[in-house]
């Protein structure tokens, strides 16, 4: 519990046990959230702390599991008792788009800068330029938000209008373009022009040791809150970029607003369904 607000689970069971009917019939019994099977495994969702325990005291009756999933999460409603958010995309980034040249080969990719390149850890890549893509076929043109590379966001036309429609700041909608130079008159990448440097705090976070040759670390999120310094609320704006670098080498740590994320939901694109988000916190 964060701030007075009581978190759901989401686990994923592996029993080493038959997964049989009666057995999630009894199950369905202990909770009030989904509870989903395959053969291999029982995935149970939106959950309280007390009905994950009474079910794993239930399965220690019956044998031995492995758990493959734990995960606490907010739901819409608490979340929205937040002013500001960590997200950092789909919580399955899409795999269809990809660049034409690879970027971790240095001046591999012409829209990026690599005067602070790295070549040992590949961080310090700097975007210039729009993308050249390959995969963005006509399909994306129904897929109002989709984030390939775990990093870049794109959107489609319909939903940059409507960001823009909103009023959404800190944003710039940059074309992308296929090998052959055309650009996309579908989707377009969601770039923000607010880099926040410094701002947040590495506690509650995985961090990597600096990289000998620069310094650098890569930064991952444990814990279910995200903290940022109290100074950096008054520079906020609706979508903003940390200059930290997270665990895929490249940039792409995003902090929302309220107002950004209600666009999202609006548009039936939701926390922890579709998107990874976590609430902030100021320190």
């Amino acid at each position: 519990m964060v701030g007075g607000y009581t978190m759901k689970k989401h686990l994923i069971l592996a029993p080493n046990f038959d997964i049989e009917s009666l057995l999630i019939k009894n199950i369905k019994k202990l909770i009030k959230g989904s509870c989903t099977h395959t053969k291999l495994y029982i995935t149970l969702d939106n959950i309280t702390k007390e009905e994950a325990s009474a079910v794993l005291s239930y399965l220690d009756t019956l044998g031995t599991y492995e758990i493959s999933l734990d995960e606490n999460y907010y739901t819409v409603e608490e979340l929205l008792n937040f002013e500001y958010f960590y997200c950092d995309g789909q919580r399955k980034p899409d795999v269809g788009i990809n660049f034409v040249n690879f970027e971790f080969v240095e001046n591999g990719n012409a829209s990026f800068d690599y005067t602070k390149f790295c070549p040992k850890c590949k961080k310090g890549l700097l975007q210039i330029k729009p993308f050249t893509v390959k995969g963005l076929s006509p399909k994306y043109e129904s897929k109002k938000f989709v984030t390939p590379f775990w990093t870049y966001w794109v959107v489609s036309a319909y939903f940059k209008d409507k960001l823009i429609e909103q009023s959404i700041t800190g944003v710039d909608f940059w074309e992308l373009f296929n090998s052959k130079g055309q650009a996309s008159k579908t989707n377009f990448q969601m770039k923000p022009k607010n880099i926040l440097q410094n701002v947040l705090s590495l506690e509650d976070t995985n961090c990597t040791k600096g990289c000998p040759m620069c310094d650098n670390m890569r930064v991952g999120i444990k814990g279910e809150v995200v903290k940022l310094y109290k100074e950096s609320k008054e520079v906020l704006l609706d979508f903003n970029e940390l200059s930290e670098h997270n665990m895929s080498t490249l940039n792409g740590m995003y902090i929302i607003s309220k107002k950004l994320l209600l666009t999202f939901i609006d548009e039936n694109i939701l926390p922890h369904k579709d998107i990874e988000v976590h609430p902030v916190e100021f320190v």
